[in-house]
């Protein structure tokens, strides 16, 4: 645990330092020293009270063997992902990929399960922490150059705070990422593009094992063989959030850090520090997570101290009391929001909404022509995300005697749901697109599996495990084989009969484009209409250094990425709606622009009716890459 409060310690120090001063060469080393002196303070006292040793363990050939045999498989399937790693557009790492893939990961997963129960030595943990790397990993591996709008535009902002130490305004969000991922580059010399893609899912491949085993091990009051077998039953939960760097999924491994060690809360003044540590880094990383962590430590302080249930009455009103605490930390952060952007804190309820909020639950619609299997896997992730946790919710609501780790986990997903209620129906987020509105309720309804785990496997985890015979064993552990490889699918972008949408990745024909139109424009003042993903390309190629000035004095960036920024609705009338004489007139009018550039993906919905649009105007083609069309209009 002593580990993880260091790394809050580094986590704060750097974003205090970020905000005060801006990362460079000699804080970040300032910031090392600070680390290293906490760690030499704590060595010489007892902040930490130590913890019960595990002692089961095996020396057999077949204990050491399995482990061995586990690494051999996970190092032949990132091998095949890497084989087939590509730099054109790909919608989702499995179109490329051989069944194999999931057979191998599915036999190992199982493996592991056979050792942790019947074999287990030391070597075991290295076997998870491959296994784990192998799940959360695939992205970094399969996309050369990253995958999605998020993570290009946070690699962007880091690349800009290496150049010039702060991104001005400052702002609370972010900066314990961008903190971590700057002051990493500034020590190792590693450049950002590795640190920013490898940070989360390294992070999580090397720590989840551990907290995860130690936490139901040493303070959920689990087995030493049931904590090392829920350890690998984690792997069950489909969580794409661990599989690419943003914010966001940063302070969801975070948040997973403090449920699983929020048992240890007030058994010492380390401990407690540590929790608080954690909910703290989430804050400054990403506040969706970091405002409820925060909220259920305070929780948790007052369940431990002054709770005593008495009465039927006073055991409503508390679970009513935390649900609540939990609900406002949330609808607080996005009414604040509101209010500082001069709308009222409430916004008129949307009838729309609550059909939304209806639809969080919902079981998946099947089309008619999918394929059995994938119907399977998409009942199974409606099950692990919505029927189970919400089961273990009604379960908790109406068992009588609670303890007060489980008074926090109702207080959690009860809050977590009357919040998706209020932000679907009473909280519309001013400046951003409506898409965007939705993935805020997406995220927070995903947040509802991890959370009720540890109270799920608590209930479960009185089963006999270790007195199961080889018989019962074996097909245990190939069923939780089978289904952590259907997790594994599901953690990653898929495009079939069921989820048609497509999720591109950044392609080397995109990089490619970006450079040609820098040459084409030679010098001159230009902006590029694209896509988001080619938009947010474009910045983290060229830098976000690169601005125009329009003639009332408002800055724009050659590349339109915000939907508050000058040139996005014009960028979104191009390519969505209709493409029109207005757009060139009105951007010569306001803006010192020379040219304009439109790209139009071979992949875009709309790129026969857009390419038809630009011809009537007249506009050049560039020769370019294969997969888009660059047009060019002189203003």
């Amino acid at each position: 645990m002593i580990g993880v409060f260091l790394w809050s310690c580094f986590v704060l120090l750097g974003s205090g330092v970020y905000v005060l001063f801006g990362i460079t060469q000699i804080s970040s080393f300032v910031i090392l020293a600070c680390v290293i002196c906490i760690a030499l303070f704590l060595k010489k006292r007892e902040f930490f009270i130590s913890d019960t040793q595990e002692t089961t363990k095996s020396n057999s050939i077949i204990s050491l063997l399995i482990p061995f045999l586990v690494v051999v498989l996970d190092m032949y399937v990132v091998f095949q992902i890497w084989q087939v790693r590509t730099d054109a557009p790909l919608q989702t790492p499995w179109t490329s990929e051989s069944i194999w893939i999931f057979a191998v990961f599915s036999t190992t997963t199982a493996l592991l399960v056979l050792n942790a129960l019947r074999a287990y030595s030391r070597w075991w943990w290295v076997g998870c922490f491959t296994h784990f790397f192998t799940f959360y990993g695939v992205a970094v591996i399969a996309f050369r150059y990253g995958f999605g709008y998020d993570p290009l535009i946070h690699e962007a902002a880091e690349r800009y705070i290496v150049k010039f130490g702060q991104i001005t305004p400052l702002q609370p969000y972010y900066i314990g990422q961008y903190a971590v991922v700057a002051v990493f580059h500034f020590l190792t010399r590693i450049p950002i593009i590795y640190v920013d893609r490898f940070l989360v899912p390294a992070l999580a491949s090397l720590t989840l094992p551990l907290v995860i085993y130690h936490g139901l091990f040493r303070k959920y009051g689990v087995s030493v063989k049931r904590a090392r077998f829920f350890t690998i039953l984690f792997l069950l939960i489909p969580l794409s959030e661990l599989t690419f760097t943003v914010p966001y999924n940063l302070s969801v491994l975070y948040a997973i850090w403090w449920i699983f060690f929020l048992p240890f809360f007030g058994k010492s003044r380390g401990h407690e520090m540590t929790i608080w540590g954690i909910a703290c880094v989430a804050l400054v990383t990403h506040p969706l997570l970091g405002m409820p962590l925060i909220a259920a430590t305070l929780l948790a302080r007052m369940y431990q101290r002054f709770v005593q249930i008495t009465s039927c009455i006073q055991n409503i009103i508390v679970r009513l009391l935390g649900i609540a605490i939990i609900a406002c930390s949330i609808v607080l952060l996005f009414g604040i929001h509101r209010v500082l952007q001069g709308e009222l804190f409430f916004s008129e309820f949307s009838p729309e909404g609550a059909q939304l909020f209806l639809s969080l639950f919902k079981p998946p619609e099947f089309a008619l022509d999918s394929d059995p299997s994938l119907k399977f896997i998409y009942w199974y992730e409606y099950a692990i995300k919505v029927v189970i946790p919400l089961g273990v919710f009604v379960f908790l609501v109406f068992r009588k005697k609670l303890l007060w780790i489980e008074w926090i986990s109702i207080s959690v997903l009860g809050g977590i749901l009357v919040s998706l209620a209020a932000l679907a129906t009473v909280i519309r987020i001013p400046g951003v697109l409506a898409y965007e509105q939705s993935e805020f309720i997406l995220r927070l309804r995903d947040t509802i599996p991890w959370f009720s785990f540890p109270v799920l496997v608590c209930g479960i985890g009185k089963l006999a495990i270790g007195k199961l015979s080889k018989v019962v064993i074996v097909p245990l552990a190939l069923g939780v084989g089978l289904l952590a490889s259907m997790s594994l699918y599901l953690s990653y972008p898929q495009v079939n009969s069921i989820r048609p949408q497509a999720g591109w990745n950044v392609s080397k024909y995109d990089i490619e484009a970006i450079h040609q139109i820098e040459k084409d424009a030679a010098g001159a003042s230009y902006a590029v209409l694209g896509t988001q993903l080619f938009s947010v390309t474009g910045l983290r190629e060229i830098g976000f250094e690169r601005t125009h000035i329009a003639i009332d004095g408002r800055k724009f960036h050659t590349y339109a990425i915000e939907s508050k920024e000058l040139l996005f609705p014009y960028a979104s009338q191009a390519l969505y709606s209709e493409l029109s004489q207005e757009i060139f007139d009105s951007l010569k009018a306001i803006t010192d622009l020379s040219i304009l550039y439109i790209v139009v993906p071979d992949s875009w919905f709309r790129k026969d009716a857009t390419v038809k649009e630009i011809r009537a105007l007249h506009g050049k083609k560039i020769h370019g890459p294969p997969s888009l069309a660059i047009y060019r209009f002189s203003l």
